[in-house]
């Protein structure tokens, strides 16, 4: 019988990788944001992702021009925020 310890897949064995391999996955995932214009996934650590903080969060996006259509009209894009997807947590 093998183990599922550690969050290993069912029929892995100790030492198979499989949970590593899922925590690697999950923390390349935590790095990864929605520009609220186009809805592009852009990943925070990226040298050349735009990004605003205001007083209701931190904003990322993908181009210069998604940035400045958001600053323009900010309303316009947080408004969706508060829907179901803002319920949520998803931006």
């Amino acid at each position: 019988m093998t183990s599922n310890k550690g969050g290993a897949m069912p029929g892995c064995g100790p030492g198979c990788g499989c949970a590593e391999k899922r925590h690697n996955l999950t923390k390349a995932v935590a790095h990864i944001e929605r520009d609220p214009v186009c809805g592009r996934k852009v990943n925070r650590l990226n040298n050349d992702t735009q990004r605003i903080v205001q007083a209701d969060g931190e904003y990322f996006f993908c181009s210069t021009k998604c940035m400045t259509k958001f600053v323009n009209n900010p309303s316009k894009y947080t408004e969706k925020k508060k829907g179901l997807l803002g319920l949520l947590g998803i931006r």
